[in-house]
């Protein structure tokens, strides 16, 4: 029971509590237990008996919070209220109007509103207060009606300071355009304006420089452009010097190079003169100078110098004692110690030019007057004027080298001297290499005139000769021709060997003098054998022998051993005599002599070939090869034809007769014919089964008989053509005209004339497509039987829709044989007048398959191959059979872009508006095409980046454009603004941070934010810097540009020079401080990437002294600052060639090998328009990975287009290859041929405007437009009256153009105003004779008509004559070639003296034949020199060479004067002490023979020559002591 009690008591507890807590006045939020606050005696609340901690909701009570009442903040008994206002503003009020946000504690303290850390806050918001700002009050600045809105102010000084700005006048910043960002020369810690608070680093002021005075050096108002070069300032000081003078000796106006800045120019050093000149600050020299005049005594000209100044004399002079070409002399010292030691002296035989001979006593001037640097060593430098002065030789006329040394030595004088390429001059061998060295053997001191042959030298010797005496025999005198160079004998001369045995033989002994046989000593090659082989006896000695003759050169040729026996034999030879050669005389074929004579045919026959007339040889061009035909029989009989084949070909029973050569020729191998019928023709008119001429058959029996027999022949009617021996026609017929009513043609046949109408039609009643006509018969019943009908069905062609109903006719109009099927062959007129849609304009294919059916009217059609024009996808789909919805009865015209159909949907859009915002009219850039919505804008990018958090939402449109797509901000704090203001650590609206909140976050979340300082730029709260400084501005000294940093505020000099002695580079700089301590610390390593030049792509590999190699300050970060060389080299393509910009990024990224790149300046260099601009990004399309060769024009990239044209054929044609001359660079079509008027024919102008609708008007084959017709147009029933009396008119084409080239009838061809006016036969010649390969291009050469007139020529033959093939030269153009003559007479024979007397009385020498005209003397004046009688010059054997004696003008006088030429017989002492020629010449065959002995006897000669030294009784021997016949 108790247990129960305890049970209703603990519940009733419970009830009651949860009543008491239902009932608290603070309401539910507030869950602690009431007497935390009260007490059991009061509900009046005890501070220092409860137990309640405010700090539990997170607001604790400090300062005057602390000693309130809480009902001062806590109105109502509800505490909750308050729970989300723990802001000061919630409780007070903001006296500053939000002007500096809603977080009191910044400035102020629960304790009091007093503010006590104004410069804390104004760190902390960016502006540090120093210097002025520091004292100014806030109002001065912040102002406001109240002085108590802070509304956030700019951090620029010029926000503030604009009025100090616009009315500074020393300079006048304004005018000057200096930066209105103060901080760049004003310290933000300086009390006034003045340059004592400027930062000069940009140009340090140290020394000299270390001034006060602006105005020293900024002497204008515009400070800007004051220029930090020395010479700036300094111009004056460097033309006023003078020592050295620096203008006159071009010293740099860069004085630093030389100067420091302390005051009065000194000290100087000019250290380049080491390295420049000569070592002054090193070296032997070093301190031994004071000024530079010490040197360079000559201050105008510092290119002078002096070392004698110093190096005086005697002692020089004798520190030199025998170094040889020494001279006291200044340029000598420098050219001899460069480097002013008296060690490693210059040694001229340590260089390529040691000094020997002449050389080693010359001075050095003579050949250093103009300085030691770059002396020639070639010999010439020096010695041309001697080269030039030689005389004895004279080595200019003789051109030889300049080269001294190859013949001299350095010697003085010249001597001794060499000629090692005297075989260049004059080769010495044998005897003469043997005095090689001996000069002057051959130039007796005289090195000009030496002669170079042989008698030249040897003269003397050559008329001492006696055995034999050279001069009497009137050898020679080029010795070389029997004697070497090594010695006179043994000579060469081997008589035997080289030309007859007279040492042994038959003709050893046989002989006494050279005279014997060689009878004219003036040519020893002349000879006789007849002074010893007398007649009659040699006659005797070769009867029978054939060929023989008479003659010297005949006995060597036939005995050249000299012996009777081995006589030649000439069918021992290559060239056996048979036939008529055998009978031959052997002059008639050796008249040139014996050696030598050619033995082709033709050689001797040429005459006997161009003669020949059956057949003619040469018109019938046969081989000049006689022996290909003809045996040497006499009369050319028998010949054969072995080449028959290549005129005519002998098959089958040709080639059975073919040696029975008169069976075809009869006679007349001339004018053969070479047609079946030219032989056959009384064959064919005799035929009677059939009769080929009754029935007119072709007289080309090839058709159907072969050359073996006439029969069986190849005609098989019924298996060629139609059964009419067999089936139903079988005994049908008659005779084969009963069907082949037409003769002359058996392809013509007709089946109508047995199977007549009505009959006929009757039988096909309900046939489709009968037609009564004799082909269709024959294509429905080819066997001619009614059994075998042809049906269409069958073939590949069966008849539905439309065609069932038309008749064969209308597709077989030229016959059922090879009818195309293709619907194109018939339909396409209707393809090609199609107009909606123009089915040619479009390209649409001609199968009219592909769309439609065979039914009547092209209708229903499809369009199957609607996707090669336009792709139907999504709702265009769904309506792909509703043509209209788009077409709207216009297929030509449809547009094919989105805007095309849907612009007004486009111009409608509201929301947002496409063309406000100037969306892209290419709707398939957002939509598909399946409905507008939903709708992507995946462009957004090109309007606004979404990148992060952005990226994110970039499909939840709603997020950003609340309420519209029209006014979305494109800011950050457009959208942000509320973030923006909300932010409390630090607050950004009351430290003034701008407001693009990029510049500290990025777009995935605001943290962590990217304003790490120690990360990102400094580490100021870490490493050796953590704690160093107090507040931004000690590094930062410009808030309003807090990229602006220094660190030499705390790292002073010289503290900080100290710490750096010895480091290369350094200088006292903040941002080098940086660049090499980025981390602060003495150690650390540079990061690229945190630079304004990251590396990506192939630099992230490069090397860093690749770019840095002048340091880390300034480098450049153009790219062709680097890459200039790739640039220069690059091949494909040539950037240089092609002048592309130097800027690589404009086409490159940094990826490795310049891959991938794009080319936006295309156009600069080939604009893309049209169908190019299409293909703009498929750069292989066109380039095929050569980018320089790459063709600009038309046809370097259309050839194949161009080639393939075939509507017109532009190849056929020769149409131009610069295809803009009709075409546009979007279609090819349309185009227009508009020069049809200037190049061809006026139809868009003159009496052709208008009168054609289409090119095939005229041009009736599509495939060949050089053919044309005027006849369409131009009847001849209207044209021939018009040309009525017209000379040579023709109704053709080409006459037409030919006569009217304008196609006008005025102004019609005149050819006599032409270049070939009409004359003579010319004037009755039809046009067409000349024209009948068309009137243009028509050669005016005679030949060019004329060639088988010149050809056929015969009296004379102007072919073997080889007459010019010009006729003008010798004809005009009157008929029949006549009158003629023949002015390059002279070319084949000349016409001098009585020739040319006659030179018009062509007969009076040719007699009417021009062929064999003789062209010797003889040939014409035989029986002239027969009929001589003093002397007869037949019986004294003279020479027919007419011309020997005689000239042309007469007969006499002749020029045969024996008195002078010979021997005084008309003079003298032999006057009239002859009677006959034969007294002296007593072989009247040969008057080259003479005696003296016939007169002058033995006895009484040899008394009158007693003791005469070498007298012989010979009458060769008296002529040579008497030669004018004296005694005296």
């Amino acid at each position: 029971m108790s247990g129960i009690k305890a049970f209703i008591l603990g519940m009733f507890l419970c009830v009651v509590v949860a009543q008491a807590f239902a009932q608290s006045p603070h309401g539910q939020s507030l869950q602690i237990r009431c007497d935390a606050c009260h007490t059991a005696d009061s509900w009046t609340m005890s501070r220092d008996s409860a137990s309640f901690s405010h700090s539990i909701t997170r607001f604790d009570l400090e300062g005057q919070h602390e000693v309130i009442d809480c009902r001062q903040c806590h109105t109502s008994l509800e505490f909750s209220t308050l729970k989300s206002k723990t802001n000061c503003a919630s409780c007070h009020l903001d006296i500053h109007q939000q002007s500096v946000g809603d977080q009191c504690n910044r400035c102020h303290t629960s304790e009091s509103w007093m503010v006590n850390n104004i410069a804390e806050v104004h760190r902390q918001a960016a502006f540090p207060l120093l210097g002025a700002h520091a004292v100014a009050a806030c109002s001065q600045c912040h102002t406001s009606e109240t002085d108590l809105r802070f509304d956030p102010l700019s951090t620029d000084c010029f926000s503030c300071h604009e009025a100090d700005f616009a009315s500074t006048t020393s300079p006048n910043h304004q005018a000057a355009g200096y930066s209105t960002d103060c901080i760049d020369c004003h310290r933000v810690d300086a009390f006034e304006w003045t340059g004592a608070g400027i930062n000069h680093d940009f140009f340090p002021l140290t020394k000299g420089h270390d001034i006060t005075d602006c105005n020293r050096c900024h002497t204008t108002a515009d400070y800007s452009n004051t220029s930090p070069e020395c010479v700036s300032c300094h111009e004056a000081d460097f033309l006023a010097t003078n020592t050295p003078n620096h203008q006159e000796i071009g010293i740099s106006t860069s004085c630093a190079e030389c100067h420091t800045t302390d005051p009065g120019w000194m000290p100087a050093q000019y250290k380049e003169h080491d390295d420049k000149y000569f070592p002054i600050y090193s070296g032997a020299h070093n301190g031994e100078w004071d000024k530079c005049t010490d040197c360079h005594t000559t201050p105008g000209d510092y290119g002078v110098f002096s070392c004698i100044v110093c190096h005086t004399n005697p002692g020089t002079d004798n520190e030199h004692d025998g170094v040889s070409g020494y001279t006291y002399s200044n340029t000598a010292c420098l050219a001899c110690h460069p480097n002013g030691e008296s060690d490693g002296a210059f040694d001229h035989n340590n260089t390529n030019f040691p000094l020997t001979g002449a050389h080693t006593t010359t001075d050095c001037v003579k050949c250093h007057a103009n300085g030691y640097t770059g002396t020639p060593t070639a010999c010439e430098a020096c010695h041309t004027p001697d080269f030039q002065q030689s005389t004895n030789p004279n080595h200019v006329e003789l051109g030889l080298s300049n080269d001294c040394a190859s013949c001299h030595t350095t010697d003085p004088d010249w001597m001794p001297a060499t000629f090692a390429n005297h075989n260049e001059f004059y080769a010495l061998n044998g005897a003469h290499g043997d005095i090689a060295n001996d000069c002057a053997a051959c130039h007796n001191g005289d090195y000009n005139n030496t002669p170079t042959t042989c008698v030249g030298c040897h003269q003397d010797d050559y008329n001492q000769t006696t055995e034999p005496s050279h001069t009497q025999l009137q050898f020679s005198d080029d010795c070389a021709s029997c004697h070497t160079e090594s010695a006179w004998v043994p000579s060469t001369f081997d008589h035997d060997n080289l030309y007859f045995p007279i040492y042994s033989g038959s003709h050893e002994g046989e002989w006494d003098q050279c005279v014997d046989c060689h009878t004219n000593p003036a040519n020893l090659k002349e000879y006789t054998c007849i002074t010893c082989h007398a007649n009659p006896e040699t006659d005797e000695q070769h009867m029978g022998v054939s060929g023989y003759t008479y003659s010297n050169p005949a006995c060597l040729a036939c005995h050249p051993t000299g012996e009777a026996d081995g006589a030649f034999d000439h069918n021992t030879t290559a060239f056996p005599l048979t036939g008529a050669h055998n009978t031959v005389d052997c002059f008639s074929c050796h008249a040139n002599g014996f050696e030598g004579t050619p033995t082709a045919c033709d050689a001797c026959h040429r005459m006997d070939y161009d003669q020949s007339t059956n057949p003619n040889h040469a018109s019938l061009s046969f081989s000049m090869d006689c022996a290909a035909c003809h045996t040497t029989e006499p009369g050319w009989s028998p010949a054969s034809f072995d080449n028959h084949n290549d005129y005519y070909a002998l098959n089958g029973a040709h080639a059975a007769i073919a040696t029975q050569c008169a069976s075809c020729h009869n006679g007349d191998y001339n004018n053969t014919p070479n047609t079946c019928a030219g032989c056959h023709i009384d064959d064919y008119n005799q035929t009677n089964d059939p009769d080929h001429a009754a029935l007119q058959f072709s007289q080309d029996c090839a058709t159907c008989h072969n050359e073996n027999a006439w029969t069986p022949s190849t005609f098989n009617h019924d298996a060629q053509y139609f059964p009419i021996y067999s089936g139903k026609h079988r005994g049908e017929w008659d005779q084969c005209s009963d069907c082949h009513t037409t003769p002359g043609n058996y392809e013509i046949f007709t089946c109508i004339t047995c199977h007549t109408n009505p009959e006929t039609n009757q039988e096909h009643n309900g046939v489709n497509g009968y037609v009564y006509n004799s082909t269709a018969c024959l294509a429905c019943h080819p066997t001619g039987s009614e059994a075998v009908n042809f049906n269409h069905a069958e073939t590949g062609f069966a008849l539905t829709g439309a065609h069932t109903v038309a008749t064969c006719i209308d597709c077989h109009a030229a016959g059922f044989e090879g009818t195309p099927s293709e619907c194109v062959a018939c339909h396409n007129d209707e393809f090609n007048q199609a107009a909606n849609p123009s089915h040619t304009a479009l390209g649409l294919s001609t199968d009219c398959m592909a769309c439609h059916t065979t039914e009547p009217g092209w209708s229903p059609a499809n369009f199957a191959n609607h996707n090669d024009y336009y792709a139907l996808n999504g709702a265009h789909a769904a309506i792909s059979s509703q043509c209209v919805s788009c077409h709207n009865g216009d297929y030509n015209n449809t547009p094919n872009t989105c805007a095309g159909c849907h612009l007004d949907d486009y111009t409608q859009t509201t929301d947002p508006s496409h063309s406000t915002l100037q969306f892209t009219t290419e709707c398939t850039t957002c939509h598909t095409e399946n409905s507008w919505a939903p709708a992507t804008f995946p462009n957004h990018n090109d309007y606004y980046a979404l990148n992060g958090a952005h990226a994110v939402i970039a499909n939840e449109c709603a997020q950003c454009h609340v309420g519209g797509y029209n006014n979305t901000p494109n800011t950050c704090a457009g959208c942000h603004i509320e973030d923006y203001n909300a932010t409390t650590e630090p607050s950004h609206a009351a430290t003034g941070f701008g407001t693009d909140c990029a510049s500290c976050h990025n777009e995935t979340a605001w943290e962590p934010a990217n304003f790490n300082h120690d990360a990102q730029y400094f580490p100021i709260y870490s490493g050796a810097h953590q704690g160093v400084w107090d507040q931004c501005t000690d590094c930062h000294t410009n808030p309003n540009d807090f990229s602006v940093f220094t660190c030499i505020s705390c790292h002073t000099n010289p503290e900080t020079d100290q710490e750096h002695n010895g480091v290369n580079g350094y200088a006292y700089n903040n941002s080098l401080c940086l660049a090499c301590h980025p981390t602060g610390n003495t150690e650390g390593v540079f990061m690229h990437d945190a630079t304004n030049f990251p590396l990506t792509g192939a630099h992230a590999t490069v090397n860093c002294l690749d770019c840095h190699a002048n340091g880390y300050e300034g480098t450049p970060t153009e790219c062709n600052a680097c890459h200039q060389p790739d640039y220069n080299s690059s091949t494909n393509p040539n950037h240089t060639a092609l002048s592309l910009p130097t800027d690589c990024a404009s086409c490159h990224t940094t990826a490795p090998d310049w891959n991938p790149a794009t080319f936006a300046i295309h156009n600069n260099y080939y604009q893309l328009n049209g169908a190019h601009a299409v293909i703009a990004d498929q750069c292989i399309t066109c380039h095929n990975g050569d980018y320089n060769n790459t063709p600009n024009t038309c046809v370097g990239c259309h050839q194949a287009d161009y080639n393939q044209t075939d509507n017109p054929s532009h190849i056929a044609l020769n149409f131009s290859t610069d295809c803009a001359s009709c075409h546009t660079e979007t279609g090819w079509s349309p185009a227009q041929y508009t020069d049809h008027d200037n190049q061809y024919f006026p139809i868009y102008s003159g009496g052709h405007e208008g009168a054609w609708d289409q090119c095939t008007d005229c041009h009736t084959n599509p495939n060949n437009y050089t053919i044309y017709t005027c006849v369409t147009c131009h009847t001849s029933a209207e044209t021939n009256p018009q040309h009525n009396g017209v000379n040579g008119y023709v109704y053709e084409n080409s006459a037409c153009l030919a006569c009217h080239p304008t196609g006008d009838a005025e102004g019609a061809f005149n050819h006599n105003q032409s270049g070939f006016p009409l004359t003579g036969a010319h004037q009755t010649v039809d046009c067409i004779e000349c024209h009948s390969n068309g009137y243009e291009n028509t050669p005016t050469e005679c030949d060019a008509c004329h060639t088988p007139d010149y050809n056929q020529s015969s009296n004379p033959s102007h072919v073997s004559l080889g007459l010019s093939t010009d006729c003008v030269i010798c004809h005009t153009t009157a008929p029949n070639w006549n009158p003629a003559e023949f002015p390059v007479h002279n070319n084949y024979y000349p016409l001098v003296g009585a020739h040319a007397a006659i030179a018009d009385q062509c007969a009076t020498c040719h007699n009417g034949n021009y062929n064999n005209t003789p062209n010797t003397c003889v040939g014409c004046h035989q029986s002239d020199y027969n009929q001589t009688n003093d002397p007869n010059h037949a019986a004294a054997n003279f020479p027919t060479t007419c011309e020997t004696c005689h000239n042309q003008n007469a007969w006499v006088p002749s020029t045969w004067n024996h008195d002078t030429q010979y021997f005084p017989i008309y003079s003298g002492s032999h006057d009239n002490e002859w009677d006959h020629c034969s007294d002296c010449h007593t072989n009247s065959n040969n008057y080259a023979i003479f005696t003296c002995l016939t007169c002058h006897h033995q006895s009484q000669t040899n008394n009158e020559h007693d003791e005469v030294p070498g007298y012989q009784y010979n009458s060769a021997a008296c002529l040579a002591c008497h030669p004018d016949g004296e005694g005296d």
